[in-house]
């Protein structure tokens, strides 16, 4: 199906006739078994799955794909710029372990001006899904992105809204040893 002396409008123009499960099918076996595909090459398969797992809500092979991305151009922008849309998919799913990897390669890449900006998307990123999970009434969900941005570096204004946030949830689903412990009224 796919070649390696094919052109990108070539190989887009054989998977656009396909389904998206058969071009997983097709780019993941082209990628296993060709040896020495040009990075741009790689680059072009690597974001077509990633775009397909992203609107399939395959969330762990989209991540896959952008850490595939992430090591495999040379720019830092680019590097930093596809860790942090791994990163934004484990936040999504609540893989916060795995999100905080990401980052930290995305950290790796950057000068000090740019880690700051990072840290400020990713904060930005926890707190509108733990407002998506508000939202849609996921309490205990919203309350762990809560928890999760508590451990964060938050200047004095955002860290008491967190905490009021996270008493409301405590409160809520009865959780009466957190909600003392943040109240400060015992251990």
């Amino acid at each position: 199906m796919l070649d390696k002396n094919m052109s990108k409008s070539e190989m887009e123009n054989v998977l656009d006739e396909k389904g998206d499960f058969i071009q997983i099918d097709i780019v993941s076996k082209f990628l296993d078994r060709s040896i020495g595909l040009k990075r741009d090459t790689k680059k072009f398969l690597f974001l077509r799955l990633a775009e397909i797992y992203e609107r399939r809500l395959m969330v762990n092979e989209a991540a896959k794909m952008y850490d595939n991305l992430g090591i495999l151009v040379i720019s830092y922008s680019e590097k930093i710029k596809y860790f942090l849309i791994e990163a934004k998919l484990f936040i999504s799913k609540g893989e916060f372990q795995r999100a905080d990897e990401a980052v930290k390669k995305a950290m790796s890449q950057a000068n000090s001006t740019e880690r700051e900006n990072i840290y400020f998307e990713i904060k930005n990123l926890y707190k509108e899904q733990a407002r998506k999970y508000d939202e849609n009434m996921m309490l205990g969900r919203a309350m762990k992105v809560y928890e999760k941005l508590l451990e964060m570096r938050l200047d004095s204004s955002e860290r008491e809204e967190v905490k009021g946030k996270l008493l409301v949830f405590y409160d809520k689903l009865g959780e009466r040893q957190k909600y003392n412990i943040l109240k400060g009224l015992g251990d």
